[in-house]
């Protein structure tokens, strides 16, 4: 249970998180007049979950219960106007699965979540704010609270009591996947929440940390600065959920089939990526990579790697003799060896596991080293 407003082991996961929150000109909201509505309302942060609908939003408050699913449902099924959901004073749940179905249910309808100046949201009102396709937090002192959880309302067992991986961590690590985290992006923060602060207290994140953990999605501009991030080598559009085009800064050349977030470049070089928003386009700065280890600097093949199935597609303008890849895990673990002759096109396929591989390429004589992400 989640104590209302009450609400790790690093894992080496942060490292993985380095992802800022980038402009947009899409981060909007529709909020025409909140200001003059929410003073109609009688606001109990302390009973049952409610949302009052209001043009294209609804105001959220209070805390969530048995009752919340029927309330979201209630929302979407008579209110179809409404796009957006102002969480502003949501302290936490009594009922955690109950939390769990009403914020998958916001999650499969596409709203928006806005906490407004002076709103805040705790535990598992937190939880159901991620549940916002976009997500948008005025600068508010105190505004988002997390916490260990607890199996009884005297707290005699926490989160913290069990180990790294035990199955009673799963169902949140999974809500966050099923509403859009990565693994490594889910664990992290869920790591994060239990560790910060014990159940009988509340942390209130700060701005750094509402962007590393991706509680918020995006920052509005009309001329948006889109932001890349680094991570071993894989350049990584910080905005998600857009098109985008990866290109070469040298002659900006669009790169062969390079369309999605991630992109992991086969060689040294400066890239950047075009991101395409409903509203606007534009091109983020270029980002040098210079680390490659390639031992044949001479090997002339383009290979691109998609993050999601796990397929590197490896190919040349001329045709080789021999081709030779060896798949490597980070301890060096030989996983795959594959041979091909007189081709100039391959598909390797990665281990279903997500992670960082190295693959050994030889080709005819040469040899050259790549690595390769699997989400």
């Amino acid at each position: 249970m989640k104590k209302t407003i009450f609400h790790l082991l690093s894992l080496g996961l942060v490292s993985l998180l380095n992802a800022q929150v980038s402009e947009s000109c899409d981060c909007t909201v529709d909020t025409l007049g909140y200001s003059s509505f929410l003073p109609t309302l009688s606001v109990s942060e302390n009973g049952p979950f409610k949302l009052k609908p209001h043009g294209t939003f609804a105001v959220a408050y209070g805390v969530i219960d048995a009752s919340t699913p029927g309330e979201v449902q209630n929302l979407i099924d008579n209110n179809p106007t409404v796009t957006t959901i102002i969480m502003y004073a949501c302290p936490g749940s009594a009922n955690d699965e109950a939390n769990l179905q009403a914020a998958q249910l916001i999650y499969n309808y596409g709203y928006k979540m806005y906490l407004p100046l002076n709103g805040f949201i705790a535990s598992g009102g937190t939880d159901m704010f991620l549940a916002g396709s976009t997500r948008v937090i005025e600068v508010t002192p105190e505004a988002v609270g997390v916490h260990s959880w607890a199996e009884d309302a005297n707290g005699n067992v926490t989160a913290t009591d069990y180990p790294v991986g035990h199955a009673n961590h799963q169902p949140y690590i999974d809500y966050y996947m099923n509403i859009g985290f990565s693994q490594a992006e889910a664990e992290a923060f869920y790591y994060f929440t239990i560790n910060s602060s014990p159940f009988t207290s509340v942390h209130w994140m700060t701005q750094a940390e509402l962007d590393l953990y991706k509680v918020r999605t995006c920052k509005y501009s009309e001329v948006p600065n889109y932001s890349v991030s680094v991570v071993d080598d894989v350049l990584k559009a910080d905005l998600d959920n857009k098109t985008y085009q990866w290109i070469d800064c040298i002659d900006n050349s669009e790169i062969l089939n390079a369309t999605n977030q991630n992109f992991t470049p086969s060689s040294n070089g400066t890239y950047a990526v075009i991101v395409t928003e409903t509203a606007c386009s534009d091109t983020s700065e270029c980002i040098t990579i210079s680390a490659l280890s390639t031992s044949e600097p001479n090997i002339d093949l383009n290979i691109y790697t998609d993050v999601n199935t796990g397929i590197v597609n490896i190919s040349s303008k001329d045709s080789w003799s021999t081709l030779e890849i060896s798949v490597y895990d980070s301890l060096g673990k030989l996983h795959t060896k594959h041979q091909r002759n007189e081709v100039s096109h391959m598909e390797v396929n990665l281990p279903t596991q997500s992670g960082i591989y190295f693959l050994q390429v030889k080709k005819d004589d040469a040899i050259s080293n790549y690595k390769a992400l699997r989400k």
